[in-house]
């Protein structure tokens, strides 16, 4: 595994106000829904332990995976200015 680039607090303040921004924005909000609600669709109209239900069922993971990944990007900096995290912090 690659080793985990040390961000600036200007490099984690700005992937922090990009995340929300792609959080608050209608058309990805809208996309996000509607893959979920396909994804739940093909799963309910599927047998159980059948290929498109495993499909249906890891999309779903993807997209919670996707959304978790950029909450944490968000959560990062408000946990770095609670604690007075600085970039050589925690190693």
């Amino acid at each position: 595994m690659p080793e985990t680039k040390r961000l600036s607090q200007f490099e984690v303040e700005e992937r922090a106000a990009s995340a929300q921004a792609l959080l608050n924005d209608p058309v990805i909000e809208e996309a996000m829904e509607d893959l979920r609600k396909t994804y739940m669709d093909n799963l309910m109209g599927s047998e159980v332990g059948s290929p498109e239900a495993q499909a249906a069922h890891a999309g779903m993971k993807v997209l919670e995976s996707f959304k978790a990944s950029l909450l944490a990007m968000v959560t990062e900096k408000k946990m770095r200015a609670k604690y007075g995290r600085t970039d050589n912090a925690g190693n």
